[in-house]
């Protein structure tokens, strides 16, 4: 089995950071890029070698978020067991002193 397990939630909000990334982070940052390579003499320009290493963090860490999605084990929490806490388990504890009911789901 894979290292890289999750819950469909966690698959599924993965998948939408990455897709925000893409869309409006990276679409951003090359704007920068552009904005500040138009202010002239790149080797002495620290606005654009700021930008570029943003650029060049933003698409690593695309790559890192695709790579772990395209590895993933998603495992499906409603075929759980519910007389054992496993990786996907939700666990509602009782706080006595409150009165309340606490709720946890078990992720790595």
């Amino acid at each position: 089995m894979s290292d890289n397990i999750m819950t469909r939630q966690g698959y599924e909000d993965l998948k939408e950071k990455l897709r925000r990334m893409k869309t409006y982070d990276l679409q951003d940052i090359i704007k920068e890029v552009q904005i500040a390579a138009a202010h002239g003499d790149l080797s002495e320009n620290a606005e654009y070698t700021a930008a570029k290493e943003k650029k060049a963090f933003i698409e690593t860490r695309i790559r890192e978020m695709e790579q772990r999605m395209s590895n993933a084990t998603v495992i499906d929490t409603s075929t759980l067991s519910s007389d054992k806490v496993v990786f996907g388990a939700t666990v509602l504890l009782q706080d006595d002193d409150k009165d309340e009911q606490v709720s946890y789901t078990i992720v790595a």
